[in-house]
């Protein structure tokens, strides 16, 4: 069984309750200056704005995205009957994952880790290009992964043991 991801909590974003968890979470952390409501209204996405600007996530236009339901995670309540898994795995961050593929420095590591498993030879230089893509492909299909050439979760989770690792 898969641990719930910010997968679920996109989807349940389109709920009322849903959306008054999440609304009550931005609240708890500070960026919300009115009580949580059911719907998002001005307040709502103002305050999901000024949670991703914070975190500097990618996305900042007050919706609510992968990464920022990643990000807001630990302050979201635990899903009832669902028991909560601790990864075993190397460690991948939302962040991380957000800044390896946003950032020329972040592709370079991902082209540097895919010269390091044998399924890149161009050059890392940070541009994403068909030879990187055509490496995603190999490195994921090796892996086991839908070999789709994009740096989804579950291939920077493969990929992290090539990354350098923080000193």
């Amino acid at each position: 069984m898969r641990p719930l991801g910010p997968g679920y909590w996109l989807a349940r974003a389109r709920a009322p309750e849903g959306i008054g968890e999440i609304q009550q979470a931005l609240a708890n952390l500070g960026y919300l200056d009115t009580p949580p409501t059911t719907s998002w209204d001005a307040n709502a996405v103002a305050a999901l704005k000024r949670f991703q600007q914070a975190r500097g996530l990618p996305e900042q236009a007050g919706e609510l995205d992968i990464w920022t339901a990643g990000a807001l995670m630990p302050s979201l309540p635990p899903v009832p009957g669902v028991p909560v898994y601790l990864r075993a795995e190397p460690a991948m961050s939302v962040a991380l994952l957000g800044w390896l593929n946003t950032t020329p420095d972040g592709r370079k590591e991902i082209q540097q880790a895919l010269a390091e498993a044998g399924v890149y030879s161009g050059p890392i230089n940070g541009l994403v290009g068909v030879p990187t893509r055509d490496a995603l492909k190999a490195f994921q299909a090796a892996n086991g992964l839908e070999p789709s050439g994009v740096v989804d979760w579950d291939t920077a989770v493969k990929l992290s043991s090539l990354l350098p690792q923080p000193k």
